[in-house]
């Protein structure tokens, strides 16, 4: 359905479904982040303002992850500590979370994988494109499945058919949100993204993550999270296992300055880098709860 719009949206999602509104902390740190001369306190005096931002972010820091010796009270020192990425990561997850509204469905598994492509996403951006555009790969790792959470909040039964038949065909998820539902979640986090305002190269990363040869804006970016979706699910789950490097970076699937940038000892260092930071993940999840 690739010229899908609102009205085809409420067909499968029902007439009532409204677009939930994108929190104003979350468009007041993406407009701070964005900004190349951003400072520390910028982001704290943002964060000072969102309470639950604000306590969850001081929970975080303090967890058993960081490891810290003594007790951080201070929204300025926990940002500073914490660094940017994870500051904008734990501020867009809970902003989603709360947004949503979703209850009676398990989000673990979703938040799991979605943290680990923003890894992947950051790790990969850093040897392709460079660390500044490190911190914007590893935001949009975080959101690219963000359509997924529109079909678990307003078609939960159905949402819940797509991903037993992912499962036990071992096939794509896009792929059966299809045969379920009609069209798919990088359709609808396109339309999440153009509605909530969220620069072109998100709006492009979410729409492209599962087909990159489309991207055209930064073509380069999309294949980031491209690679870092599929490093997380390789890990996480056993349809994508048996998949090769080789595979993977085919030439037909990937642009030569891409291939060049990204070896198999780079790839299996991302999935390494991904399982370190389990505890990490882990600490993440049960802030955001």
């Amino acid at each position: 359905m690739a010229n899908m719009d609102l009205t085809d949206l409420r067909k499968v999602l029902g007439h009532q479904y409204n677009f939930p509104t994108m929190p104003a902390v979350v468009v007041q740190i993406m407009q701070v982040l964005n900004s190349y001369d951003s400072s520390v306190s910028e982001v704290a005096n943002v964060i000072k303002k969102d309470q639950t931002t604000a306590t969850k972010i001081l929970r975080l820091i303090n967890s058993a992850a960081y490891s810290i010796s003594r007790r951080v009270t201070t929204i300025d020192e926990a940002v500073s500590m914490l660094g940017f990425n994870t500051v904008m990561n734990l501020t867009m997850g809970t902003a989603i979370l709360d947004s949503f509204k979703i209850i009676n469905f398990n989000l673990v598994e979703f938040w799991t994988h979605t943290i680990a492509v923003s890894m992947a996403s950051r790790f990969f951006a850093e040897r392709v494109k460079g660390s500044n555009s490190a911190d914007t790969a590893a935001t949009i790792g975080l959101i690219h499945d963000i359509g997924k959470l529109a079909f678990i909040m307003s078609v939960p039964d159905k949402y819940k058919l797509v991903i037993q038949q992912t499962k036990l065909k071992q096939d794509v998820s896009i792929y059966i949100e299809q045969e379920v539902l009609g069209f798919d979640h990088t359709e609808v986090g396109l339309l999440l993204a153009r509605r909530w305002g969220w620069p072109d190269i998100f709006q492009e990363a979410i729409s492209c993550h599962h087909n990159p040869k489309q991207a055209t804006l930064d073509p380069l970016m999309t294949y980031c999270i491209y690679l870092a979706n599929l490093a997380a699910h390789v890990l996480l789950d056993k349809e994508y296992q048996e998949v090769s490097f080789a595979t993977i970076t085919d030439i037909r699937r990937i642009p030569l300055e891409l291939r060049n940038s990204v070896s198999l000892q780079d790839w299996k260092s991302c999935l390494a880098h991904i399982m370190k930071g389990k505890a990490e993940i882990e600490s993440f999840l049960k802030v955001m709860r």
